[in-house]
């Protein structure tokens, strides 16, 4: 019997981590959230040649003041865990990674939107994530 809840591209942990796949954008996080590659097979991973693990972070409520973001980067087998980073609000951390599966664990003291996908270092694949959280309000 599986011990978690599909919520649509999400699953719920027994500890209540919310669970996403990478790519995944506009994302809200209080508390914690976890995201993987290869969590669907329609979102195929590519692992192959040098790749940027990037999650970006913006803050949902105008009025709100200050972000406390923590970020944690891991192979998912869990031989390799970078970080923590502290991120702040409408941050962008970047990091290479290799050809295995990774993730991220997402921790946020107070509501923020979170982007996190994979490109492979270009300007370009940067932009087109930015672009693509913006045209989505």
């Amino acid at each position: 019997m599986t011990n978690f809840f599909t919520v649509n591209a999400q699953h719920v942990s027994p500890g209540g981590i919310l669970f996403f796949p990478i790519p995944s954008y506009n994302i809200a996080v209080l508390g914690n959230a976890d995201f993987e590659e290869g969590y669907s097979d329609i979102m195929p991973s590519q692992t192959e040649g040098k790749r940027i693990l990037n999650v970006q972070t913006y803050m949902i409520s105008n009025g709100a003041s200050g972000c406390d973001i923590t970020v944690w980067v891991f192979t998912l087998d869990r031989q390799t865990i970078l970080g923590p980073y502290t991120l702040g609000c409408d941050d962008l951390l970047s990091v290479e990674i290799d050809s295995n599966l990774w993730g991220c664990l997402v921790q946020a003291g107070k509501e923020v939107t979170v982007a996190v996908y994979i490109g492979d270092g270009s300007s370009a694949s940067q932009k087109k994530a930015i672009t693509k959280h913006r045209a989505s309000f």
